[in-house]
């Protein structure tokens, strides 16, 4: 009962912790959010300042050039006629040689034009203004009058965020300063060198920069509801997961309750045994397991199955535990496990399902029993039966073929004994007479190759026997095969039994038959090999001498 308490005091503080996460998470995406937000409103009035100050400097340079010539004459028309400001000036109007009538236009004048034309065609307005206009038209509204005013207190610039007829602007206003052209026009002003004469203003629209800003908020705002959203499942995903680790966790803990118990039972059995979860960790295992592995329960408990019993990094694709996890029902296979000394042995695994109260596995209980003798003796009883029907095969293939060969070399022999050598039907009967005899050796080499004798030891030349093969194995497998030998002329003498070397390669030879149903090569090479001490030093059978290397290779899908 009170176990039970604590695990349902787990599983309210886990949903707790579980709220507490996502309020966090909204919380930090609502100010990366706002973040965002800002800096995008941000980007847009660092743009429209940085298009404004261009636009000024723009206007500030037309200024500069104009002050730099005093003015330009220019023809009168209707919207530019003589400036009565300038009539003090004795060649503010002139005519050409042409006859036609010029008048002086200040560079204010040139500036003011030149805004008026730029607002008309790209909607930009610009205005030239000062505190004591020599035009009424160049008279400072209110906010402007500021912004003078705070020029000859030394400010630099002024700005401001406004609506224009409606519409978003930004205002920019930058004082002119006097010039030594400029007191051509307004020293009557009395203004002097370096002197704030008046501002020269822009106002650039920010409806382009609001539409842009209007997207990438919006996206954000996608975003971040995505980012939101994904988190929140992430949260509530993770507090399923841990809610059914709990759950796990507590039945392990129940189940720990008797291990005692269970460790009793598990030393008590001969066989290896052990006890894993879900998760293919090891809960338990028996001593016979442990020393067979070489292991101590501290290395084992935790650790994955497959990592300690089997050396892998993953489950194999036969594991009897995984198949009674997922079908509920108890499993059997076969395995080559290694062990502690470095071997390898057979073993045949026998996977029981553990239950909860639903009825779903939780645990599996594996069982393993050492088969390796058992796999060794049907070998050699299977062996022992082939070669017995082998044997009888031979035995009675050759006692009927030895009868019909010794009935046809006697008619050989009784037709050479009456045939000259000149005869020309005495090459032929000889011809008949030595294939009766390889008929007969063939027989003796079935015999041979059926049985188990000892080895008769003697020096051999192992292309020789190779060649001999060769002709066999002609006789007996598919024409569609081919042999291909590379024999070195130059190999050296080998101390050996024949028969052997005849069985080991005939055998090589059925096996590339059987993995070549469709046809193929088998390649047969000898050569003169030098096994040196670092070669030996990892081959403890090996010993630095001499050696003649036989190998046999195809080209099957192998054995």
């Amino acid at each position: 009962m009170k176990g039970l308490e604590i695990f349902k005091k787990r599983f309210a503080q886990l949903g707790l912790y579980a709220l507490g996460l996502s309020a966090i998470w909204t919380f930090v995406v609502l100010a990366s959010l706002a973040w965002n937000v800002y800096q995008v409103k941000q980007t847009m009035r660092k743009l429209s300042v940085r298009e404004a100050r261009a636009h000024f400097n723009k206007d500030q340079a037309f200024r500069f050039w104009g002050t730099s010539h005093g003015g330009v004459y220019v023809p009168i028309d209707e919207r530019t006629t003589p400036n009565s400001h300038l009539k003090h000036l004795p060649e503010r109007d002139i005519t050409t040689p042409s006859g036609i009538k010029l008048t002086m236009m200040n560079p204010a004048y040139m500036v003011r034009q030149f805004l008026e034309e730029f607002s008309d065609l790209y909607n930009i307005p610009g205005r030239i203004t000062s505190l004591k206009p020599l035009m009424p038209s160049n008279a400072p509204d209110q906010w402007e009058r500021t912004a003078l005013e705070a020029f000859e207190r030394g400010v630099k610039e002024v700005m401001e965020f406004t609506t224009i007829k409606g519409e978003p602007y930004l205002r920019l206003i930058k004082p002119m300063i006097t010039k030594e052209n400029c007191l051509k026009c307004h020293r009557i002003q009395g203004y002097k060198v370096g002197d704030v004469r008046g501002g020269v203003g822009v106002s650039v629209p920010l409806s382009p920069y609001l539409v842009q800003d209007s997207r990438e908020i919006k996206q954000f705002l996608l975003t971040h509801a995505l980012l939101w959203f994904m988190g929140l499942v992430g949260i509530t995903f993770a507090h399923r997961r841990l809610r059914s680790h709990i759950a796990e966790r507590n039945k392990a803990e129940e189940l720990r309750k008797s291990e005692t118990f269970l460790r009793t039972i598990f030393d008590g059995i001969t066989d290896p045994i052990h006890l894993i979860d879900k998760n293919f960790r090891v809960l338990m295992t028996n001593k016979t397991l442990l020393n067979l592995k070489g292991l101590t329960q501290e290395k084992a408990i935790g650790k994955y199955c497959y990592e300690i019993y089997q050396d892998r990094n993953s489950l194999c694709d036969e594991c009897a535990a995984q198949k009674v996890f997922k079908t509920g029902r108890k499993c059997k296979n076969k395995k080559l496990l290694p062990l502690a000394d470095g071997s390898f042995r057979h073993f045949e695994v026998f996977a029981f399902p553990i239950n909860d109260e639903d009825g779903n596995v939780f645990q599996v209980i594996e069982a393993t029993r050492d088969i390796t003798e058992k796999k060794k003796l049907e070998a050699q009883l299977l062996h022992a039966g082939k070669m017995k029907a082998i044997g009888t095969l031979a035995g009675g293939v050759a006692h009927d073929f030895n009868n019909l060969l010794q009935a046809i070399m006697g008619y050989t022999q009784m037709l050479l004994l009456n045939k000259p050598e000149d005869d020309p039907e005495f090459e032929n009967l000889m011809q008949i007479d030595k294939s009766a005899k390889r008929a007969s050796e063939l027989t003796k080499q079935l015999l041979t190759f059926s049985r188990k004798v000892e080895s008769k030891l003697r020096p051999v030349n192992l292309n020789q026997e190779v060649k001999q093969v060769e002709k066999l194995l002609k006789r007996t497998i598919p024409k569609m095969i081919d042999i291909k030998l590379n024999l070195k002329e130059d190999i050296r003498v080998i101390n050996a039994d024949p028969d052997q070397i005849e069985q080991v390669l005939m055998n090589l030879a059925v096996n590339a038959r059987d993995a070549m149903p469709d046809g193929g090569k088998i390649f047969v090479e000898t050569e003169n090999m030098i096994l040196d001490e670092e070669y030996c030093k990892t081959h403890l059978w090996a010993m630095p001498v001499e050696y003649v290397l036989l190998s046999v290779s195809d080209t099957g899908h192998g054995m």
